[in-house]
């Protein structure tokens, strides 16, 4: 057996590999598949590397060495790059997940706006922060082919959620008919 032990003295700075390259086993967070989807600058441990050395990693991880993926990891990874819409899709399930526990608190939502960008391609790549969304679509009251303000979400993201998640934990209401008319009677400047 090797005497992993004799690797952790104080002092001792041990260099892991990760997806990013090697760096000091404090900077690399163990994998986790339901964020790997969207996340990208947050150097994770390589699954052959997590298979194939679990003891090892198991030390590491005993003496908070190399720690999970935590949240403030994730919101500063988002906040560096934008999401397509694929990425948004998984990221809100995940939310989603995080909010049906117990302890989740209902501020952290800000933080989630503030931080997430999705990119929008449609004919022309734009950014848009998530905080900058109010509405979503219903397509039984307005046509996702019609023009929508920009507050509205992509219909190719919220399409794969209940309305009421959309409203519930993410605080996004339905677009309304009076909302959508204004805006068209508007110079098609985001009006809510």
């Amino acid at each position: 057996l090797f005497p992993y032990t004799t690797l952790f003295r104080s002092n001792t700075v041990i260099t892991v590999i990760s997806q990013l390259g090697p760096l000091p086993a404090s900077q690399v967070r163990l994998p986790n598949p339901q964020l790997a989807s969207f996340l990208k600058e947050v150097p994770t441990v390589p699954e052959a590397v997590s298979t194939g050395a679990p003891r090892f990693l198991a030390a590491l991880r005993d003496r908070n060495l190399v720690r999970d993926i935590s949240l403030e990891d994730v919101l500063a990874d988002l906040a560096t790059h934008p999401l397509k819409i694929e990425e948004a899709e998984h990221c809100f399930k995940w939310w989603i997940s995080l909010a049906a526990d117990r302890s989740y608190n209902s501020a952290l939502l800000s933080k989630l706006k503030e931080a997430a960008m999705i990119s929008i391609s449609n004919p022309d790549t734009r950014i848009y922060p998530l905080a900058g969304y109010k509405t979503f679509l219903n397509p039984k009251l307005i046509s996702v082919d019609l023009p929508l303000p920009e507050h509205t979400l992509p219909f190719a993201l919220t399409r794969s959620f209940a309305a009421t998640d959309l409203s519930r934990v993410f605080q996004f209401e339905e677009l309304s008919l009076l909302q959508w008319v204004r805006y068209l009677l508007s110079d098609r400047k985001s009006v809510v």
